[in-house]
């Protein structure tokens, strides 16, 4: 069980750092993503964030999505 959860971390640890880098160069997207958030999440973005809720956000997903395209194509060439 520890070492799926530790395989399951080293996978998405580097795709999850891939997807902040490209939204910290790119203000425009962390601008529409975080508008989305706090539209989506209760308290103007302070409230508890639901699987709904997180089910609910299709930029999230985008950029999640492009963030698995580019990292699949920059880690198979390394």
């Amino acid at each position: 069980m520890t070492r799926t959860l530790v395989l399951g971390f080293l996978q998405t640890s580097p795709t999850l750092l891939f997807n902040l880098y490209h939204l910290a160069v790119n203000p425009e997207a962390q601008e529409k993503l975080y508008n989305e958030i706090v539209r989506m999440v209760p308290d103007q973005g302070r409230g508890e964030v639901t699987a709904d809720a997180i089910g609910n956000m299709t930029y999230l997903k985008h950029c999640i999505k492009e963030s698995f395209r580019w990292g699949s194509f920059l880690f198979s060439t390394m």
